[in-house]
Formats: C-alpha cells, structure tokens, sequence
C-alpha cells in the first residue's frame, strides 16, 4: 500500500470547486456532456467580427481539465471511494488506447490513474494474490460535493474557426481580402508615381505602405494559419472522443467483468472488516522521506 507524494501547496490547491459547496457539478460538466454543441453568436457589431475572423473566439475546452476531475470524482463517490483505473479512462484529457484483449491479460498500465491520485490524495491497493489494483479515496468522500451522477463520458468540442454566424462575418472576410488586393494596387501606382512626383502627399503615403502591407498581409494570413491550425486540433479532438467512447464501451463487455468482480469482492470485504492500518502504509505523505529511510 502507499499514498502518493503531494507537498502542502499542492494539496491546498486540489479541486477548489469541489470544497465550495455553491459549484454544482453541472455547471462544471455541461459543456463536455455528449452531443453538447457550442454556442453561437448571432449579433455582433463590424468591429466584433473582424477580431473574431482574425482572432477567433478561443478554445472552448480550456476548462476541461476541470470537468475530467468533476467527473472522476462523482464517479469515485458513486463507488463509495473505490474504483479500478479503467473508470477513469472516459474522462481523461489524453485517453489510452485499450487493452489488447486477446490476452485476457488484467495487467495493464495505469499510468493514466496517477493524476487523479494526485488531485484526490488516492492510494494504491493491490488485491491480495491478484494482478487487479484498487485505487481508494478516503478523503474525497469527506468532501462537499452535491449529488450528481457521473456522465458515461466526456466528450471535447470541435474548435469553431468562429462562433460569429451573424451577416457581419461575412462582410469582415470580405473587407480582410479587399484590404489586401488594395495594397497591392497601391503599390503599383507608387512606384511609377514617385519617380515623378516628391510631393509630400506621395512621400507620406510611401513612408507608410509598409505598415499598410503588413496589416493587409497578416489580416489574411492569420486567419489561414488558425483554419490550418484548426482542422489539425480538431481531428486529434476526435480521435480523443472517440477514445473515452470507446472506454464507456469496454467498461461493458465481459472482458473487464472479471476485473471489476475482483476489486468489489475485495471492496465489499474491506467495508465489512477494518481500514488500513499505520503497519498496512508503505508511505505516506505525512511521513518524512529522510525518516523513512533511516528506519529501513
């Protein structure tokens, strides 16, 4: 047995929504819940627009890490602060890939468990004379946290190149593109007129083409680069969903049945005897590291 290594500034900083007890669990979660769809923008002015073609919105699953962590620990509560490691596959920002299944092999890595065990205080349990690992939450269950059942799975949304459908938009792309072809006109007609020309007017529009060109160039180029950007973020969206689907999905068949049998038999034992005792801990974080070495 053994907990893992949290210092105090990480612990003080584990969830603070789930120790206010006004945050309900579907504020957190709403906007990552299957078939949830962004929402749109209807009515902007010219200059809102403009920004948005250029600049975009922003992510809008910035906040996902926060409902990866809502959702392990609705799950977690659920199960009475017991759970194996593949119930957490569903909700993780960066899921697995599954378990070969033709080995009928219940050793698999769970690396992926580890940042859940960190942001609840979890410990590690193997299952005497079995291969099946425990992860147990005593302090999570002590937490306020409204009831709530947890989702099936998470799902990210697909990044919009703009969350501006108002006619305005369409203007602003147009106005980008027409900014351009007219400085390159403008500098043909400059170069052929200032070799007759030094009037100040011609000067000062010369001093400033540069400016004008890069503006005209990057209002165009920008918004490329983000469509480029874009469409690559949102394939690797996609094959994330379809990950945490895909773990909802195995969280069902019978391959996993024996290992979820193994850790409630030994759940259902463990709240009918005793907890873990001081001899039971390996380590914990309470203990100092340089102690535990001296006592070996």
């Amino acid at each position: 047995f053994y907990r893992p290594i949290i210092n105090n500034q990480q612990s003080n900083k584990i969830d603070e929504s789930i120790d206010n007890k006004q945050i309900i669990p579907y504020q957190v979660l709403r906007d990552y819940l299957p078939n949830t769809r962004p929402s749109d923008r209807s009515s902007t002015n010219i200059l809102e627009s403009f920004y948005s073609y250029v600049f975009g919105d922003g992510n809008p699953n910035n906040d996902f890490s926060k409902a990866q962590y809502m959702a392990a620990a609705l799950t977690i509560r659920k199960s009475n602060g017991y759970i194996i490691a593949e119930q957490l596959a569903p909700y993780l920002s960066d899921p697995p890939s599954l378990p070969d299944e033709s080995t009928n092999s219940l050793t698999i890595s769970e690396s992926y468990a580890l940042s859940t065990c960190l942001q609840y205080s979890g410990k590690q349990v193997v299952v005497d004379n079995t291969d099946v690992i425990v992860y147990q939450f005593d302090d999570l269950m002590f937490r306020k946290l409204q009831d709530y059942s947890p989702p099936e799975y998470l799902q990210e949304q697909i990044i919009p190149f703009t969350t501006d459908k108002s006619n305005n938009q369409l203007i602003a792309r147009v106005l980008a593109i027409f900014n351009l072809i007219g400085v390159f006109q403008l500098g043909r007609l400059l170069s052929p007129a200032l070799t007759y020309s030094r009037s100040p007017l011609y000067v000062t529009i010369n001093s400033i083409y540069p400016g004008l060109f890069l503006f005209g160039l990057l209002i165009n180029i920008i918004p490329l680069g983000r469509l480029i950007y874009i469409n690559n973020e949102n394939e690797q969206i996609k094959l994330r969903n379809q990950k945490r689907r895909s773990w909802m999905e195995y969280l069902q068949r019978n391959s996993i049945k024996q290992k979820l049998a193994i850790a409630k038999q030994w759940i259902d034992k463990q709240r009918s005897s005793k907890t873990l005792t001081n001899d039971e801990i390996i380590y914990e974080t309470s203990d100092s590291f340089n102690e535990k070495l001296q006592d070996k």
